[in-house]
This record gives structure tokens, C-alpha cells and sequence, in this order.
């Protein structure tokens, strides 16, 4: 009895052995397989059995059609545009989502690996694939939609001809925000979303409609030159010419300096007689005094406010005493500040031996 027991567990024994022997080898053969596991897919599609290669090929025969057909739809005020994923350059990630797919079963320990064969293959497992964006792609549908946008904005103009005002039509600017579109673009991609264009609206402050009020004259005055000093008529001539046709909107302040720029010899200007400490002497852009005081008994005549305004360190001929307006580059200036309703428009003329300045504008604006 003793000896047949004894024979009975070798016997079970060895069984035993055999049988993990055999699970071991099976279990190494199973772990050893360099293709992927049985049951896995990729978005759906059953990459199991197959090689990295094999799986790759396989995946873009049948999600690559999906994907290029994809559309985001961009909308905007009075404006649409279809954009498919291909031209976005958006592509699925294949190879990571392959490599995922081949390591399901190959990470961990002996036990997790064999828990994760047999559950992907009794149950499956689905991995999902991400997508890659092609970001030159991106920016050049977005550079070429700011462009098809981009409207420059532009002032309307005015000028005086022949007795008419000629009123030039202004432009409201458009452009659309490149880094925002951009942005909202990835996002969509993510979402199969569509993007909202947001437009800027860059309104000019010159209107045809508010130019168009300038109708009459609110103001003028006129002084004489001797024609014999050819340099003095000469910077009259180019201040003069540095003001005519400017315009000075509601609230705006005109300044005589930032207008006609430095009265210098490198600026274009030439040496003329000009007023210093109270001598007369010559110097740079002699004469121009006479086109700023000039305008200033214009502005008195126009009623519109003076904000600065100085006087020569002795009379001089061309205008009443106390009625002269001197300036200097980055010193001396004169100002007046626009106090109508209505835009004011400068017209400075030099006929003969005659400077003539003029304000246009709307009385009833005043």
C-alpha cells in the first residue's frame, strides 16, 4: 500500500512538472511573438496577427479616405470657406498608434503580459489613433485668408477746385487676427469643430460724410512780400505749401511746427532775414514768420480757440502790432485747436507778392 502511494505521487508529481514544462514553453512562445497580439484594433480597424508594417499599411488604406474628406468650415460676417483635413495637412499618427497597438501584452511582468494577451483577446482592445497637424500647412491657409481679408483702411480727402469741393470716398480697413485664427484652427481640427472669423474693423476718422460738411469760408487774411529777396519768397512759397490742403477735425489741435517739419538748410529751406534778440539778421528759413502770422490773424478772423501763439522781440511791417505769430523749430510754435463741429480745411496760396490764407468749414457747426 505504502510502495503503490509512493508510486502514485511520483507519478503526480511528474505530471506536474510536465504540464508547467509545457504552460512555460507555451506561455514563451505566446510572449515571443513579434507580431501583434490577436484581438487589438486600431480605430476599429483588427490589426491582429499583423506585422508593424503590415498593420501601418493597412490602417491608412482604411482611415486615410476618412480623414482627407474631414472638413472644417470657417464662417465669418458675409464670408465662408470649406477647408479639408488635406489641405491642412492633417494626417493620422500611424506609427504611434501602431506602436501602442504592438505593445499591449509586452509590458510588466510574466502574469500581466499573459492577462493582457488573453483579455485583448477575449474581449479586444481598441486603441485610438491621434492625429498630426502640419503647422506650414496651417499658416499658409491662414495667410492666404488675411490675405483675401485685408482691406487697408484709407481717409477720405478734400480739396478746393475751381469754387468746388472735391470729397474723395473713405475705406473702412478690415483684418483678421493671424494668431487667433490659428489657434481656433488647431482647436477645431481637435473637435471636427467649425472656427468664427473675427474681423477688425479699422474705421477711418476722415469720413466723405464728415468732410463732406466743409462748405463755406469761416475765415481768411492776406499779407504782402517784397518779390526782390528771391530766398525769403522761396521758404514763404514751401511753408505755405506745407499747410495748404490740411485738414484739422473736430477736437483735433493743428501745430504749425509738426506741419511744415524743421526750417533748416538740410530740409530744403534757404537763408533769409530773420529776427534775433531783437536784431535783424540772416539765418535759416527766413521769412517763414510771415506765413505763420498770416495764418494766425486767419485763425483770429475764424473764431477757432489758439492755444499757443508767440511774438517777435520787436514789430515787423506785415501785420498790426500785437498781431504777429513767431515760430521756431521745436521751441516756438503756434497751435489752435479745431472747436467746431466740422472739420476746418486750410487753404494757403501765394499769388504775386501775396500770401492769402483761408479757413473752410460750417459756420452753423461753430
Amino acid at each position: 500500500m505504502k510502495k503503490s502511494l509512493k508510486i502514485t505521487l511520483v507519478s503526480v508529481v511528474a505530471i506536474l512538472i510536465l504540464v508547467i514544462i509545457g504552460a512555460s514553453v507555451f506561455a514563451n512562445k505566446i510572449l515571443s511573438e513579434t507580431n501583434i497580439y490577436s484581438g487589438v484594433k486600431v480605430k476599429n480597424v483588427d490589426v491582429g496577427g499583423l506585422s508593424k508594417n503590415d498593420a501601418q499599411v493597412k490602417l491608412k488604406s482604411e482611415l486615410d479616405k476618412g480623414l482627407e474628406d474631414k472638413e472644417i468650415t470657417i464662417v465669418g460676417e458675409e464670408y465662408s470657406k470649406i477647408l479639408k483635413y488635406k489641405e491642412l495637412g492633417v494626417k493620422n499618427d500611424y506609427n504611434k498608434a501602431v506602436e501602442e497597438a504592438y505593445k499591449v501584452g509586452r509590458e510588466g511582468n510574466f502574469f500581466v503580459k499573459l492577462k493582457e494577451i488573453n483579455n485583448a483577446k477575449r474581449k479586444g482592445e481598441n486603441i485610438d489613433i491621434a492625429i498630426k497637424k502640419d503647422s506650414n500647412s496651417v499658416k499658409k491657409i491662414v495667410d492666404s485668408i488675411a490675405n483675401e481679408l485685408y482691406i487697408k483702411k484709407k481717409e477720405a480727402t478734400i480739396r478746393l477746385s475751381n469754387g468746388n469741393f472735391i470729397v474723395t470716398d473713405d475705406v473702412i480697413g478690415k483684418a483678421i487676427d493671424k494668431e487667433l485664427l490659428e489657434k481656433n484652427l488647431y482647436e477645431a481640427i481637435n473637435k471636427s469643430d467649425s472656427v468664427k472669423l473675427n474681423l477688425t474693423i479699422d474705421k477711418p476718422r476722415a469720413t466723405k460724410a464728415l468732410l463732406s460738411q466743409v462748405r463755406e469760408q469761416i475765415g481768411t487774411y492776406s499779407t504782402k512780400f517784397k518779390l526782390g529777396d528771391s530766398s525769403r519768397v522761396f521758404n514763404i512759397q514751401r511753408a505755405s505749401n506745407s499747410i495748404n490742403n490740411k485738414v484739422v477735425l473736430p477736437g483735433e489741435t493743428f501745430s504749425f511746427n509738426s506741419t511744415t517739419g524743421p526750417r533748416s538748410l538740410g530740409a530744403g529751406y534757404k537763408e533769409a532775414t530773420v529776427i534775433m534778440n531783437g536784431e535783424f539778421v540772416p539765418g535759416e528759413g527766413g521769412g517763414v514768420c510771415q506765413v505763420s502770422s498770416t495764418l494766425y490773424n486767419t485763425l483770429l478772423n475764424s473764431k477757432v480757440n489758439i492755444v499757443e501763439r508767440h511774438s517777435h522781440s520787436k514789430p515787423i511791417s506785415y501785420v498790426p502790432t500785437g498781431r504777429d505769430a513767431t515760430v521756431t523749430y521745436n521751441a516756438l510754435d503756434l497751435k489752435f485747436k479745431n472747436n467746431y463741429s466740422s472739420p476746418v480745411y486750410i487753404k494757403a496760396t501765394v499769388v504775386g507778392d501775396s500770401i492769402i490764407i483761408t479757413l473752410y468749414g460750417n459756420k452753423s457747426g461753430k
